[in-house]
């Protein structure tokens, strides 16, 4: 089951990445098929028929049946439908994509890092 919740979480994470345009389609695509075969043999029917589903659109993307922003609005209802921790908000800058509520899809450890660079050290 963990390796169930953590195929979906890591698909859902790579979408929302594209979604909010820090990665492009390529990317999205070289990153699902790269991870195809992990998410079939995990199991995890969610993830295996969202990664379906973003597969056969990316084909029709590549097909030119669907632009970019198609493709992107398509894959933002692919989340919506499969009830996913995501909001997509066309009017942001960037169309940006917004965590509404907190879901842990995985086992999750959250890192919180801070530096500062003391003054003594910002002239040299």
């Amino acid at each position: 089951m963990i390796s169930e919740l953590l195929q979906t979480s890591a698909l859902t994470q790579e979408i929302i990445q594209y979604l909010s345009r820090e990665r492009s389609a390529s990317e999205l695509e070289e990153w699902l098929v790269g991870n195809l075969q992990d998410i079939l043999d995990s199991g995890d029917h969610k993830a295996i028929e969202i990664a379906n589903q973003v597969d056969a659109l990316l084909i029709e993307k590549g097909e030119q049946l669907l632009s970019e922003d198609q493709f992107r609005d398509s894959v933002y209802a692919l989340l919506i439908e499969k009830g996913l921790p995501a909001e997509f908000n066309s009017s942001a800058s960037g169309n940006t994509v917004i965590h509404t509520e907190p879901m842990i899809l995985a086992p999750t450890i959250y890192f919180r890092v801070s530096h500062s660079f003391s003054q003594a050290g910002a002239g040299k």
